[in-house]
């Protein structure tokens, strides 16, 4: 009789833990009820870097079809998963996630992206704010709902550490010592983002000025602009985008076209190019590969004013946030992809 009543203690106990349930809040100030246990997710293309460093294994999709490059940084179960973006909701459904996870500017669109989701799959879609400046937020927020708060406690004390330092630097220079800056993108290096557009955002928090006066465009930006423009704002310095391939198209235009020789910036030789692997370090995605990203750009504009060296920075980066052992050689050539 004692056993039978443990069994079926057990198995109430079982069925309760099974059905749990817990309210959250997310950052639209939402409030969704989600499994006591989250250990199935969905991650849009903003998330799914940062769910990565959180925990590699939880994503129950990836959303980047890497280079061969960018592929050796990830283990053979993660290149494995099904490559799903945030529209394919009958592949969704087949993934049969706890919960659906994205990141955005906070708007009304967000929130309406959000409960339509939501009504439309049956499954909790919690957003959070993909801004720079509330990734500390974030990252905690989201700890808290996938139980890893000593893992979110470890990826904001390297942002707290590095990147808080580097912006309170930044907010201290003299306008002297802000640089003029042009963001080149696209083939021939004629599409940028201007500032306010979150594919700029790093320029505008390391101490530079974006000479980009153009209409941000809505959704995947890269405003069209002409090279007649580029010579009147005349910047001082040019980083330039590319994807997470091995060539440099923008980079090489620039450098090899002689229509761009009277810029200021490839007049002095002040053109940089974005390190690029396994994502690119400045912006698309605008995820919190911009972390480090945001740490190498301060560096290459104000290398003075860079307290640490870059390469350890790079290796602290990937061991944390990509769960990979970078070696001082690997580091170099990432950080040098005009060299190597």
């Amino acid at each position: 009789m004692i056993k039978r009543y443990t069994i079926l203690l057990l198995s109430l106990f079982c069925l309760i833990n099974l059905f749990a349930e817990r309210k959250v809040t997310d950052m639209l100030g939402r409030e969704v009820i989600i499994p006591d246990s989250v250990g199935n997710i969905f991650v849009d293309r903003h998330s799914a870097i940062l769910l990565y460093a959180l925990d590699q294994d939880i994503a129950s999709n990836r959303i980047f079809n890497f280079s061969k490059p960018a592929e050796k940084f990830f283990p053979a179960s993660y290149l494995a998963k099904p490559c799903i973006e945030l529209g394919a909701y009958e592949d969704i459904l087949k993934l049969n996630p706890d919960v659906i996870i994205l990141s955005d500017e906070l708007s009304e669109r967000a929130m309406d992206q959000a409960e339509s989701m939501q009504q439309r799959l049956g499954i909790p879609v919690l957003m959070y704010d993909m801004n720079i400046l509330s990734y500390k937020k974030t990252i905690t927020m989201l700890g808290d709902v996938l139980g890893l708060e000593k893992r979110a406690e470890l990826l904001n004390g390297f942002i707290t550490k590095y990147c808080d330092e580097v912006m309170k630097t930044a907010s201290s220079f003299s306008e002297k010592e802000i640089p003029a800056v042009y963001y080149a993108e696209g083939p021939k290096g004629l599409n940028t983002d201007p500032s306010g557009s979150k594919h700029s955002q790093i320029l505008e928090l390391v101490g530079a000025r974006n000479v980009a006066e153009s209409k941000i465009v809505p959704g995947k930006g890269m405003s069209e602009v002409s090279l007649e423009q580029i010579m009147v704002w005349n910047p001082e310095k040019i980083i330039c985008w590319t994807g997470s391939g091995p060539d440099l198209p923008t980079y090489n235009e620039i450098k090899g076209n002689e229509l761009w020789s009277s810029v200021s910036a490839c007049k002095t030789g002040n053109i940089f190019q974005i390190p690029l692997l396994p994502f690119g370090w400045f912006d698309r995605p605008p995820g919190s590969n911009r972390i480090l990203g945001l740490l190498w750009t301060f560096n290459t504009l104000h290398p003075k004013h860079f307290k640490w060296d870059i390469n350890d920075v790079t290796c602290e980066y990937f061991k944390l946030f990509y769960h990979y052992d970078l070696s001082p050689e690997e580091a170099e050539k990432i950080l040098n992809p005009t060299v190597y």
